[in-house]
């Protein structure tokens, strides 16, 4: 339940698109999506925290799964 997971894997999604040859140029291609996520696509992921403790408790502590994560 970790909000920042959540922005992590939209930035795995993105860099699993791109190519890179150097580790200079992956820093930069993480940077460079680090950069484009909006404050909505964070809120997007606040406002779901609620619904994801209570699947959460429903699963009596197991993994659980929802449209964004």
């Amino acid at each position: 339940l970790n909000l920042i997971e959540g922005i992590w894997n939209i930035i795995k999604q993105r860099v699993r698109r791109r190519m890179w040859r150097t580790m200079e140029e992956f820093k930069a291609i993480i940077q460079y999506e680090w950069d484009k996520i909006t404050i909505q696509k964070i809120r997007t992921r606040i406002d779901e925290m609620l619904g994801r403790c209570k699947k959460l408790i429903k699963s009596g502590g197991g993994p659980i799964k929802s449209d964004l994560w």
